[in-house]
């Protein structure tokens, strides 16, 4: 923030933890656009609200995680969390969903599917990854690498990028994740996928929409109750 106020640009070599890439990303787009148009006609650019697969929208906008009948405000080409909603709010919008882990995880123990299974494809598809970047990066044969010892190689390249992380110098007062190897990219979505792990966001376009139909019919019966009508955002505070 206090680069933006003396530069009126966002740094673009500045993120932090997992995220760092995607916020570069952001950074660097909003930059760009700001440059083209200024930033007054961009701040009104984000809010304006389209069909997702709008020939307007598809040139700011596309997103492979809303239906093309969505009508999304412009921001979401900052992703579906950040760009969806919470950039929103901070805006004075207080209508739209925002879909984070906690609010994924509250809708999932209510509909009990709190947690996911993967499919046997998914899990071949995630070992075979794994498998050619260890034929890459680490001059492996391939040869004789049944689900067991992908495993085995998956923990040991996670242990080991853990330790290196841990032993850097910080960046930015945070620990520096920059420059991840494939491998260990490929190792740890290689290990989500084995075991059942909690459904942090929505999987899918329609699972959104869906989630949405759910906050509204949500928002008709509290206004029912309490004769009040309550914003999304103040729906997902209480």
């Amino acid at each position: 923030m206090d680069a933006f106020l003396e530069t009126g640009r966002f740094p673009t070599d500045v993120g932090w933890g997992e995220a760092a890439g995607a916020m570069k990303k952001a950074f660097a787009q909003w930059n760009d656009l700001a440059d083209i148009i200024g930033e007054e006609d961009l701040v009104r650019l984000l809010d304006t609200v389209l069909p997702v697969g709008d020939r307007k929208a598809a040139a700011v906008m596309t997103s492979s995680t809303e239906l093309a009948s969505t009508r999304m405000p412009a921001s979401v080409m900052f992703g579906p969390k950040i760009g969806g909603a919470f950039y929103r709010n901070l805006g004075g919008f207080f209508g739209e969903v925002t879909m984070d882990r906690w609010f994924r995880r509250t809708i999932g123990r209510v509909t009990g599917d709190l947690l996911h299974k993967p499919s046997k494809a998914t899990l071949e598809k995630a070992g075979e990854a794994l498998k050619r970047a260890l034929v890459a990066e680490h001059g492996h044969s391939g040869k004789n690498l049944g689900p067991a010892r992908l495993e085995r190689h998956a923990r040991r390249l996670v242990k080991e990028w853990d330790a290196t992380v841990r032993n850097r110098p910080k960046h930015n007062g945070k620990a520096d994740y920059r420059n991840k190897p494939e491998s260990v990219k490929k190792a740890q979505s290689s290990l989500k996928n084995r075991a059942p792990g909690v459904r942090d966001a929505p999987s899918s376009a329609g699972e959104r929409k869906r989630l949405r139909d759910i906050v509204e019919r949500l928002q008709g019966e509290v206004e029912k109750r309490t004769r009040k009508r309550w914003d999304v955002a103040s729906l997902q505070a209480i």
